[in-house]
């Protein structure tokens, strides 16, 4: 079987590749929260639900006011983060 059903966690981030047996498990489960399916009724991703006991997301305004290494925060902030310029104190 082909792993073509891209199953995302519940705040979007991409987990993995799964096939249709392993789709009907997690369905079974009650795992998921929602199915996209193409026009021709192919499944092509889910998500996959919050459960209790499951970390949060990390948000960017939890770092707000923190001295943060740019490793530690995620990619897709550091394009918002602010840049200090050598030899002089932030604002």
């Amino acid at each position: 079987m082909e792993r073509d059903i891209a199953v995302y966690s519940y705040d979007g981030e991409l987990l993995q590749w799964i096939d249709l047996k392993r789709f009907r498990r997690l369905s079974e489960c009650d795992r998921l929260a929602r199915v996209v399916k193409a026009r021709s009724g192919r499944i092509k991703r889910v998500t996959l639900r919050h459960m209790p006991g499951e970390w949060k997301p990390s948000l960017l305004s939890d770092y707000q006011g923190t001295k943060v290494l740019l490793s530690s925060v995620p990619r897709r902030w550091t394009s918002v983060l602010p840049v200090a310029r050598a030899g002089r104190r932030p604002q």
